[in-house]
C-alpha cells in the first residue's frame, strides 16, 4: 500500500525532470516517510485493537461479578463497584431541593419587604399629591380635584 502511495506522489524534482543525487535523495526521503507512516498507523491499529479488548474484558469481569453478587443477594441491584449510585443521586437531590426551598423562602421574604416599603412610599406620595404639595412643578402626581 505504501509504495502505491510513492508512485503516486512523486518526488517535486523528478516532477521538475530533475536527476542526480538530490532527486534520488528526495525520492529516498518520501519512501521513508510513507514507511514511517504506514508502520505508525499499523501500530496505532494494534494498540486501539488492544485496548478494546482490554477494556471489554475488564467490562466482561465486571459484569459477571455484579451478576453473581446480585444472584447471591447481596445487593439490591446490580451495581457498578458495589457502589450505590441510586441512593447517591436521591441525597444529592434531597440536598438540592433543601438549599432551593431555602433560598426560594429567603427571595419571598425580601420580596414581601420591598413590597411593604413601595406601597408605605405610594402611600406617602398620594397623601402629598392630594394635599398639593409639588416637588416637581412639571410633575402630576394626581388629577386635580
Amino acid at each position: 500500500a505504501a509504495q502505491e502511495v510513492v508512485e503516486e506522489e512523486k518526488a517535486f524534482l523528478r516532477k521538475s525532470l530533475g536527476n542526480g543525487l538530490l532527486a534520488e535523495e528526495e525520492e529516498r526521503l518520501i519512501k521513508l516517510r510513507m514507511t514511517s507512516e504506514a508502520n505508525a498507523k499499523r501500530l496505532d491499529a494494534q494498540f486501539k485493537q488492544e485496548l478494546e479488548q482490554v477494556i471489554n474484558r475488564a467490562r466482561a469481569e465486571g459484569e459477571a461479578e455484579a451478576k453473581k453478587n446480585f444472584e447471591k443477594g447481596n445487593a439490591l441491584c446490580a451495581t457498578p463497584f458495589g457502589v450505590d449510585i441510586v441512593g447517591i443521586t436521591e441525597g444529592i437531590a434531597l440536598l438540592g431541593a433543601l438549599v432551593g426551598g431555602l433560598a426560594a423562602k429567603s427571595r419571598r421574604d425580601e420580596v414581601q419587604k420591598l413590597n411593604e416599603q413601595l406601597r408605605t412610599i405610594n402611600v406617602t406620595l398620594r397623601k402629598q399629591a392630594r394635599s398639593g404639595i409639588v416637588y416637581a412643578p412639571d410633575m402630576n402626581y394626581a388629577p386635580p380635584l
